[in-house]
């Protein structure tokens, strides 16, 4: 009978909302930012290349009429618009010219010229986005991982800010990555906040079922009832029957996305690090975690996601019985998440898994406590609080019937 229960439930919801045809649209749309990427990377290269090329071009002709002048002129740009034919070449080249910066050893002549890695005493110290790419590029050397080509600094917001405006747009400009292999455009997804888009579009398919449901005086809750179905069996199945919907249209086009990148570019290595911060004991500090961390704590937080948002969806549907009252209201849970305050207990906050697996909210807020951990504590004790009213509130809805019949 369960079996059988749930099938017809699958059923029902295909034949109003063809849930596959959302899920395949939505991953056609992500494979267009996949190509979107492939042609910024392409765009920006060949802009840059020739920035380059014409500051080499201009550098001859000034110690060609200067030739006093070619003891001062570093080379610098020539050896960049060698290597930037070669992927694994201008990473070696880059690496050595942060390993410079970092030890300190400074040669202004070489490592005032370049727009991707600059340093200016004088005007912007960029200490901590050097440290931190020094860091990833020793991680890459360790572990032979291939980096994302071109090879960029990690820019520290802080540092940026404080620089002028002109060169604040030189770095935010010529420090972009572009994410060509299948993991790490799943990476770049999540950064991006996708999985929030894409639960929007959930929202709008589960917010009818359950509320739908509910209308008409129950007459198919009432007959399931007479079948012998128990009003926790069907609120189970229904709760299953919309995580499943949500788990399909969130998962469903990042897989599609995954497949397709991954074919068309390779997937990557799962060892990549990702910059992430966590409390050292001497404060927050900066660590590298690999992507496969990453990644699996970003999928764990987004299942707790759904299990909220599934009984948040419960419940609406129990207290309002409209499918489009439930619908806006999980539509102003999920867009409330985007402008709401950082809080620990709020489970608003954890929609922002890259902002929590990184830890970059706390390191933004100086707090250590908005964790990974906690975002598992937190969205957990919220399902089972709305749990606890959706059980409450049948209850309620089941005395208040008895009572009236009588």
């Amino acid at each position: 009978m369960r079996a059988t229960y749930w099938r017809f439930e699958l059923k029902k919801r295909r034949r109003v909302w063809p849930v596959g045809l959302i899920t395949i649209f939505c991953g056609l749309l992500l494979i267009g930012g996949f190509f979107w990427q492939m042609h910024a990377q392409q765009t920006y290269l060949a802009q840059y290349t020739a920035k380059v090329r014409a500051h080499v071009a201009q550098t001859n002709r000034l110690v060609k009429a200067h030739p006093e002048l070619a003891k001062t002129v570093s080379g610098f740009d020539t050896n960049e618009l060698k290597r930037l034919k070669d992927p694994a070449a201008y990473q070696r080249w880059f690496y050595r010219v942060v390993q410079v910066k970092v030890k300190g050893n400074q040669r202004p002549g070489e490592l005032l010229n370049s727009s991707r890695v600059v340093f200016d005493i004088g005007s912007t110290s960029l200490t901590t986005s050097v440290g931190w790419t020094y860091e990833e590029y020793h991680y890459l050397n360790q572990q032979h991982i291939a980096s994302i080509f071109p090879d960029t600094l990690l820019l520290s917001k802080e540092e940026v800010d404080r620089a002028d405006p002109t060169m604040a747009a030189s770095l935010q400009t010529d420090n972009r990555r572009y994410y060509l292999h299948g993991w790490y455009y799943v990476w770049f997804l999540i950064q991006q906040n996708a999985v929030i888009i894409l639960m929007l579009i959930a929202c709008l398919i589960t917010g009818r079922q359950m509320a739908k449901e509910l209308v008409n005086k129950r007459a198919h809750s009432d007959w399931l009832s007479l079948q012998g179905v128990s009003t926790g069996r069907q609120m189970l199945t229904q709760g299953g029957v919309i995580a499943y919907t949500f788990i399909q249209v969130i998962f469903g086009p990042l897989a599609i996305a995954l497949v397709a990148a991954g074919l068309l570019r390779g997937f990557g290595d799962l060892r990549y690090p990702v910059l992430a911060f966590r409390n050292t004991g001497f404060g927050i500090g900066s660590v590298m975690m690999p992507l496969s961390q990453y990644l699996l704590e970003s999928i764990i937080l987004a299942l707790l996601l759904i299990i909220f948002m599934t009984v948040l969806n419960l419940l609406l549907a129990t207290w309002f019985k409209n499918s489009w009252i439930v619908t806006i209201l999980s539509w102003l849970v999920v867009l409330l998440s985007l402008i709401a305050p950082p809080m620990v207990w709020s489970p608003l906050t954890y929609f922002h898994l890259d902002g929590v697996v990184t830890g970059s909210i706390g390191q933004s807020l100086n707090d250590p406590h908005f964790t990974f951990q906690q975002g598992i504590l937190t969205l957990l004790v919220w399902s089972v609080f709305c749990l606890g009213l959706l059980i409450l509130s049948l209850f309620l809805q089941k005395r208040n019937v008895f009572g009236t019949k009588s």
